[in-house]
């Protein structure tokens, strides 16, 4: 579901341009929300001109976030100012010493990481070339060029057995003044935390926000906490516009993000369409389908009132099909069929407005089902039943809210019953069978903790009980008999 996520934030924030502000029938949540809880305290403060401002504090972390929301069908989404999620703050200066060089320094890297950082200077990638160490607080180094009128920056999206970095997929890209030559990065350690603040997951019911199993109410904010707050918003800067560094004062360039051009093919019906891409965290870079209309490539226009509509396919860089399916409101629904890269059908899962519902299938490699079952709104339900390669039932399972309730059958690759467990409250009954002659082996019953409790018997292959006794959380306790293969007491 990772993807659909990302797919309905994109889609959303694409409206911010045009639907600012709230319409007619819009109810406002402007106020402020105490969201502080156990260790963590943090702060939520909505206004009407849809901008919102987030603070937390845990542990060493002081964390700030604002910028952008809306509401869409009760729920709310965030978006922050974009140098809040950039990892990289680019500074600059001209500097005549350096005549024919380019000059780089970057404080406080990203630790372990600083020695994938790779810049491009117009062209082409390289790398960092004393990057050896993290144990410092900047890294310093030149390269021999006279002036530039790009610079970008990001990590290797694939690197050979060597280390040498084959693409960067995901990069930060930002135009030179001219003249510029000395440059200075800041690294903004808690970027991603902030990233993280844009896809929490709050619906909003009457005077209240809803997040997972809390809900937070609305407060009014103070007439003087909103002029602070529309004042803090004009501003809009978390980062300097200059910074001084050994007594020299460079400017800020903003950086944009950017991708890699993704590959292009043309389909059977003569259309353009994507293969899918990766960043350097194995996450995707998303593309819709494109065609060329009057020698120019264009999307096809699968959007409407600025949302995700109809189909998108998704492709291995073979030019298989990895994925297809339809959103309707950028949202998923309908028939998703993913496949294997060699063609087969690896899973079908239908959706209602992003959620999965209805019939879910997973196949192995070789065509064989490895799983079906049902979803209501996300949450598994019913009867499951997994397989192995050889066709034959792994397992049964019943679902309810997406928990495991009632009977779980598992079966041996042979297809004999293997154990027969009930969950019902906090307790787990087992009992276990022998694969060679089909008996009972084992029978017991677990506690919340999965810890053995209660009575507890165990058999000899042809059946005979060898061993009774009580289990209290894990130990036993009291009276144990065993038996030997007769029936004969022995201990």
């Amino acid at each position: 579901h990772m993807k659909a996520t990302k797919l309905k934030i994109m889609a959303i924030f694409l409206t911010l341009s045009i639907n600012t502000g709230f319409s007619q029938n819009q109810k406002s949540i402007e106020g402020f929300y105490n969201l502080s809880k156990f260790e963590m305290f943090a702060k939520l403060y909505l206004l009407d001109n849809n901008t919102f401002y987030y603070m937390a504090a845990f542990g060493s972390v002081d964390l700030e976030v604002y910028g952008n929301y809306i509401i869409q069908d009760n729920n709310l989404f965030f978006q922050a100012i974009d140098e809040q999620t950039q990892p990289f703050i680019l500074y600059a200066r001209t500097d005549k010493a350096l005549k024919d060089s380019l000059a780089f320094t970057y404080e406080n890297p990203n630790e372990s990481n600083r020695e994938f950082i790779v810049f491009a200077a117009d062209n082409p990638w390289f790398r960092n070339p004393t990057a050896k160490s993290y144990h410092v607080d900047k890294e310093y180094f030149k390269i021999d060029k006279q002036q530039i009128d790009t610079l970008k920056v990001g990590y290797p999206a694939h690197r050979d057995k060597a280390g040498n970095f084959i693409k960067v997929s995901s990069k930060y890209t930002a135009k030179i003044p001219k003249g510029n030559n000395d440059f200075f990065f800041l690294y903004n350690h808690h970027y991603k935390m902030r990233k993280q603040v844009e896809g929490i997951d709050i619906q909003i019911k009457e005077n209240a926000l809803v997040i997972g199993d809390r809900t937070v109410k609305r407060q009014d904010l103070k007439k003087i906490n909103k002029e602070k707050m529309m004042a803090f918003f004009k501003s809009q800067k978390m980062f300097s516009d200059t910074i001084e560094n050994k007594g020299k004062t460079y400017q800020r360039i903003a950086m944009n993000t950017s991708y890699e051009q993704p590959v292009l093919k043309i389909n059977k019906d003569g259309i353009l369409e994507v293969v899918k891409i990766y960043t350097k965290d194995g996450e995707e870079n998303i593309y819709g389908i494109y065609h060329y209309v009057d020698g120019q490539l264009k999307i096809i226009p699968t959007m409407e009132n600025e949302f995700l509509l109809g189909q998108r396919k998704w492709y291995f860089e073979n030019g298989q099909i990895e994925e297809i399916g339809k959103f309707k409101n950028y949202l998923q629904e309908g028939e998703w069929k993913t496949f294997f890269e060699n063609g087969q059908l690896q899973k079908v899962i239908h959706y209602k407005k992003g959620n999965a519902d209805g019939l879910s299938k997973r196949y192995f490699e070789n065509g064989q089902l490895e799983e079906k079952g049902k979803f209501s709104k996300g949450q598994k339900v019913g009867k499951w039943t997994f397989y192995y390669k050889n066709g034959n039932t792994k397992k049964t399972v019943f679902f309810k809210d997406g928990k495991w309730k009632g009977e779980v059958k598992t079966y041996f690759p042979t297809g004999q019953l293997e154990s027969v467990s009930y969950h019902k409250d906090t307790k787990i009954t087992s009992t276990k069978y022998n694969l060679t002659t089909g008996k009972v082996q084992q029978i017991g019953a677990f506690n919340a903790m999965g810890e053995k409790t209660g009575e507890w018997k165990t058999f000899y292959d042809n059946g005979q009980l060898k061993e009774t006794g009580n289990y209290s959380n894990g130990q036993k306790t009291g009276e144990w008999k065993y038996y030997d293969e007769e029936g004969k007491l022995i201990q």
